[in-house]
């Protein structure tokens, strides 16, 4: 239990220095949300910088509105166990809906941000990931790797987004309207990526 906990890693946009963590204080990494978003490779560099094993436990996800992209990025041989990511509530759970890559000005009217949950879960399948639960107390969703379906109870709905999602009771404030703004969809989104990488070489 104790290696468990220590194999958890939460990153958002902190800022560098300490907090208190299982009883000891651990050094917080400043993360530049927006440099691993958008370059290949950066968010598997900062595993590495902090010695996580490639099949670790846990990863959760708040990363300022680029959570999809953030975790786009992660490579193939990094496989946690379960993924926390934050959602865009105010996205309907039929819009495949993602923030474009080169928008910077985030939160207009408070609802312009990160993906939808759709437009997640649709990444996550791509990456072995399946959906388990919404939160009802924040915007989160939970994924497992699909190794590790068969440890979960065969009596419950997985990755049924609608089914999950209709017993989460969290309910965003009403700020704007979400279709006044321009979304792409997750394969765009993803597509957006590469020709970042390859403009980048």
């Amino acid at each position: 239990q104790q290696q468990q906990q220590q194999q958890q890693q939460h990153f958002g946009t902190k800022e560098g220095g300490e907090r208190e963590r299982w009883g000891q204080t651990h050094e917080v990494e400043e993360v530049d949300v927006e440099g691993l978003a958008r370059r290949r490779g950066g968010f598997d560099q900062l595993l590495e910088r902090r010695r996580i094993g490639k099949d670790f436990l846990l990863l959760s996800l708040n990363a300022g509105g680029r959570e999809f992209y953030v975790w786009a990025t992660l490579g193939e041989d990094w496989r946690p166990r379960i993924v926390i990511i934050r959602y865009n509530p105010h996205l309907d759970t039929t819009m495949d809906a993602v923030i474009p890559l080169d928008v910077r000005n985030f939160f207009q009217e408070g609802v312009y941000y990160g993906a939808s949950a759709l437009a997640l879960v649709r990444l996550g399948r791509r990456k072995g990931y399946r959906l388990v639960h919404a939160s009802s107390r924040r915007p989160d969703l939970f994924f497992v790797h699909q190794d590790y379906m068969s440890s979960l109870p065969a009596s419950r709905v997985y990755d049924e987004l609608n089914s999950i999602m209709s017993h989460a009771r969290f309910r965003p404030c009403q700020d704007g309207d979400p279709r006044a703004f321009l979304w792409v969809n997750s394969s765009q989104a993803l597509l957006s990526q590469v020709d970042q990488a390859c403009h980048e070489k």
